[in-house]
């Protein structure tokens, strides 16, 4: 196991102080449930990787400092709770998306809200499709038409995103779980992401899984404020 911070910035730095307090926590929290725990904060139009940890024998899949597009269906975690103005801005941002599956984005918000978790599923494709076009829009100074063509990437990953309840005994490969640490409007918005834990569980397990981490955001923010 092991945890990493990025360098501090002058913009980023306030933030990367607060993670630092949550670093032994983040270990311990990957080390329990396994894959990688990574906290984000956002940054405009980004969500930046400030502080990730690993269990087991899970190897770093996140480069700290990298950016990540809050291109739908990305972000809703972070989305999930802002203004009714900023949810249509990322809406937006669903290049090529049909009437209905703009619908299943915001009821993706809706439900996140809701439940205070988002979830998202591995499968064949998804890290030839998602990983590779987020790994090009991290490259940065894209014309117009690229980064286009890459948001439409992003969006035809929703398959990816269900809406709805998981069915309890099948078996399910977790992509990613993510959690809201609620910070005052006045401090950079953080989120936990759960990254590719141990493969082939039941819903009963992802949910678990996901109320353990939403517990954990709600201590970490009685910590941060």
């Amino acid at each position: 196991m092991g945890s990493f911070m990025i360098r501090a910035d002058q913009d980023l730095a306030p933030t990367i102080a607060r993670a630092q307090a949550l670093r032994a926590d983040v270990e311990a929290l990957a080390a329990e449930i396994g894959g990688e725990v990574t906290l984000f904060t956002r940054q405009g139009d980004d969500a930046i990787a400030v502080l990730s940890a690993v269990g087991g024998e899970t190897d770093i899949i996140s480069p700290l400092g990298s950016h990540y597009p809050l291109i739908p269906p990305l972000g809703d975690a972070f989305i999930a709770w802002s203004s009714l103005q900023d949810q249509q801005a990322w809406l937006s941002k669903a290049f090529g998306a049909t009437e209905e599956e703009l619908a299943t984005l915001r009821r993706r918000l809706e439900e996140a809200h809701r439940r205070g978790w988002s979830l998202s599923l591995d499968a064949p494709g998804r890290r030839d499709l998602l990983e590779a076009a987020i790994g090009e829009y991290g490259v940065g100074d894209q014309l117009p038409a690229k980064q286009r063509e890459i948001s439409q990437r992003i969006v035809k990953s929703a398959g990816y995103f269900p809406v709805g309840e998981l069915d309890q005994a099948a078996s399910h490969d977790v992509a990613t779980i993510t959690v809201p640490i609620h910070q005052p409007e006045s401090e950079p918005q953080l989120i936990l992401r759960l990254l590719y834990p141990p493969k082939g569980v039941s819903g009963a397990t992802v949910e678990a899984w996901a109320q353990r981490i939403v517990d954990f955001a709600t201590e970490a923010t009685q910590r941060l404020n």
